[in-house]
């Protein structure tokens, strides 16, 4: 079965480091403006800039309303959301996740990325004898629930873990 053109989509990366990276919290500034001159060619203004948090959970947060998407460095990693791919781009989300880590570098070059995690969500127009299709080729409907009942799946990882290895 072919699948229609997706119509939206979402992409959330995260990078954690070897160790904690103190020497970025030692002055927020000299980050901040390296992320904001990589991230003003996206849409960045310096009112989309803030510090939330406190102590180890702090994080140095650009939300870039215009482009839909939220850059986060913390102390162990760092991490970009984009809420809407459709609306960034897939070339220039890479620019900014890059552009993200040469600032993170520039700032701190002994930091070093240890793990990388990359999540997609597309979203499909289906329609139902399509999804009927899709969803019964992984599990079948219980005959003792009414005629009518559509199929779902969903996958709950057990407390605590991320992902399923």
């Amino acid at each position: 079965m072919k699948l229609p053109k997706a119509t939206e989509g979402s992409a959330w990366y995260q990078g954690k480091f070897e160790s904690p990276v103190f020497k970025l919290w030692g002055s927020h500034a000299g980050l901040a403006e390296r992320l904001f001159n990589v991230l003003k060619d996206f849409g960045a203004t310096s009112q989309d800039f803030t510090i939330e948090g406190s102590a180890g959970s702090s994080a140095l947060v650009y939300t870039v309303l215009k482009s839909n998407f939220i850059v986060r460095i913390k102390l162990d990693g760092f991490e970009v959301t984009f809420h809407s791919i459709n609306s960034v781009g897939a070339e220039n989300a890479t620019k900014i996740g890059i552009g993200c880590w040469q600032a993170i570098k520039d700032s701190s070059n002994e930091t070093n990325l240890s793990q990388h995690e990359l999540t997609i969500a597309f979203q499909f127009p289906v329609e139902v004898n399509q999804y009927k299709e899709i969803i019964e080729s992984f599990l079948a409907i219980p005959k003792s629930l009414p005629p009518g009942t559509l199929p779902g799946i969903a996958f709950y990882l057990p407390a605590g873990q991320r992902t399923g290895d």
